[in-house]
């Protein structure tokens, strides 16, 4: 009593810190095989008697709950985030590339060189010295090659041709192009570099993808956007621990009729390891369905680790995102692999998995991206399905089993009253 009182004194320390060394110091106690002193009954008077003498502190925010109307927005503002202009200019460059044409003659085209139409594309290549005959290349649509071609050629000059563009301007370009930026092109060099480094990073086990391989994986969605849609649909479906989510890896996720079943090796109410079994439903809407989700970012997962050594086009079953399948994964090279792994800017996959702080990081990061206001955090997608749950009046035993909380006390500390009207009794009383 007289150390915390000191420290009171001294340090003005609050009281949760007080009772954390009166925790520590009973600790200790029971190790050496004497009775807490915490638990004598002059303690709780002595902590009730300091608690009025402390001065109040402003207790800190707590914690947002992501209802699934604030999931909705997350999912809406990911489905329409843009793919940028350098993923959109190495796209078409992988493509010219993979038409034949090389870096020297890919840095010298211009707008002008360019023919496109719906049914074919036409790229007139320029000789680099004087009096050399140019020639042209030539694809049509109906063919794979020519189909993403053309796609890539025409996103591309969607981005960077506004109304003040000039068609000599070079197609290849370090920065999106505007008349006052300026129209530098790619050098020879700067081609070779663009096709290196995005090879070498979409590459897996320190090869590099292929051509072919590389362009399936620049199109369609960024890999950050799929993992985040699946991280913030599974988290909240799940109602996951931070390290729960964070530590799954391919091999605890399976499929049924029904929908997905995680296995939890180890939790928070299962220190002792015996594991569980979470299910994830189907979804009503596919904007919103966290089996879906979980399918694409898996297929992007399995076609970038396979992108170096077996046919891109071949990615498995899309309907089957367990890891430990022989139909969708049958080199196994995603089974040990996290879920949520890391995702580098250029598009590389990551053999660690994302940090408690970095969900965190996440959920904040498309919270603010989609506008909503609140304190958010890697809890929020727990605390978001229990208060969506409590809401619907479901009944909190059946709330217990998804959120696997021990207690029922533990399980009411996380639904949210930040509505004074949100089930409020005295709407329903008849007044």
């Amino acid at each position: 009593m007289l150390y915390l009182s000191a420290a009171t004194q001294d340090g003005g320390f609050a009281l949760s810190t007080l009772r954390g060394w009166m925790a520590a110091i009973n600790r200790v106690h029971l190790e050496a095989g004497l009775p807490p002193p915490g638990q004598h009954p002059a303690m709780g008077m002595f902590l009730r008697g300091l608690s009025r003498q402390l001065p109040h502190r402003a207790a800190a925010p707590q914690m947002s709950a992501l209802r699934i109307d604030g999931v909705r927005a997350i999912c809406k503002a990911l489905e329409v985030e843009t793919t940028d202009f350098r993923t959109l200019r190495d796209r078409a460059l992988l493509c010219l590339h993979a038409l034949g044409l090389g870096d020297g003659e890919i840095s010298r085209l211009s707008w002008d060189d360019i023919h496109l139409s719906r049914h074919a594309l036409r790229i007139h290549v320029r000789s680099p010295r004087p009096g050399r005959p140019s020639h042209h290349v030539e694809v049509r649509a109906g063919h794979s090659l020519g189909d993403v071609s053309i796609a890539a050629l025409r996103a591309l000059e969607a981005h960077t041709r506004g109304p003040a563009h000039d068609g000599t301007w070079p197609v290849f370009t370090p920065a999106p192009t505007t008349a006052r930026s300026g129209c530098d092109a790619l050098s020879p060099k700067g081609v070779f570099q663009v096709r290196k480094s995005r090879l070498t990073s979409l590459g897996a086990g320190g090869e590099r993808a292929s051509t072919e391989a590389a362009i399936l994986l620049l199109d369609g969605s960024p890999s950050m956007v799929l993992r985040d849609t699946a991280l913030i649909l599974v988290g909240f479906a799940g109602a996951f621990r931070r390290n729960e989510l964070t530590g799954l890896v391919w091999d605890d996720v399976a499929v049924s009729s029904e929908g997905l079943v995680v296995t939890l090796r180890r939790s928070k109410t299962d220190l002792a390891g015996r594991g569980c079994e979470v299910g994830i439903p189907r979804g009503r809407s596919e904007l919103t369905c966290p089996v879906t989700a979980m399918q694409r970012w898996r297929d992007r997962c399995l076609l970038q680790l396979n992108a170096g050594r077996t046919d891109p086009s071949s990615t498995g079953d899309a309907r089957n995102p367990s890891g430990n399948s022989e139909a969708g994964d049958p080199a196994g090279v995603l089974r040990e692999q996290p879920v949520f792994c890391t995702v580098g800017r250029a598009g590389r996959l990551g053999t660690r998995p994302l940090t408690a702080e970095a969900l965190t990081r996440v959920v904040r990061l498309r919270a603010s991206q989609a506008g909503i206001e609140g304190h958010w955090g890697g809890r929020s997608l727990r605390a978001g399905f229990i208060s969506t749950a409590a809401d619907l009046e479901i009944p909190l035993e059946a709330i217990a089993r998804q959120s696997r909380h021990a207690t029922l006390d533990t399980l009411a500390m996380y639904i949210r009253h930040d509505d004074p009207f949100r089930r409020n009794p005295a709407a329903r009383v008849g007044l």
